[in-house]
């Protein structure tokens, strides 16, 4: 087919030469050619407005996730307060309780190192999820269920009058 047109225009191409466009039509086509190009100003504010959207929306988002790191790093450093207060308080509890009563101290105690079990799991928790309110909220628990155990024990044996030393009396009289 264009073995047709070839032949076509090389048996009449002499017919079409007289045939040109105007001079003013190809000045107008090389004006609009060489002209640079105007930008719209209405695109590049678009443009702007675009660039602007995405660096704000990104400054925010790093910033909300540096709140929440440090948020972390504060809820760490209070509960390890928390803990050692706690852990302060069970000791002499655990202490005041041996000197009160060793047969109920033997079997509160077993009973204090089932919590303490989950308290090291919740603390390799801790550590595996990074700093998670429920968790350290668990923890906190955990160490007030232990308090609680041992002021339980210890009011018992005031209320009673079931101390050691009560019962060395007795046996003695």
């Amino acid at each position: 087919m264009n073995d047709g047109l070839e032949e076509f225009v090389l048996k009449n191409g002499r017919l079409f030469d007289d045939l040109e466009p105007k001079e003013e039509l190809w000045n107008k086509v090389n004006r609009k050619l060489t002209r640079p190009k105007e930008k719209k100003p209405l695109f590049t504010f678009w443009k702007v407005a675009a660039v602007l959207l995405f660096m704000s929306t990104a400054y925010l988002i790093a910033e909300r996730w540096q709140d929440r790191d440090e948020d972390k790093t504060v809820v760490l450093d209070e509960f390890i307060e928390v803990e050692s207060y706690y852990a302060s308080l069970i000791s002499e509890r655990r202490y005041q309780l041996n000197q009160e009563n060793q047969v109920l101290a033997k079997i509160t105690f077993e009973e204090l190192n089932e919590l303490e079990e989950y308290y090291v799991l919740l603390k390799d928790d801790l550590q595996i999820l990074g700093s998670q309110e429920r968790i350290v909220a668990a923890l906190i628990q955990n160490l007030q269920l232990r308090m609680q155990l041992l002021n339980r024990q210890i009011h018992l044996l005031e209320s009673k009058g079931m101390s050691n030393k009560k019962i060395y009396d007795e046996k003695q009289i």
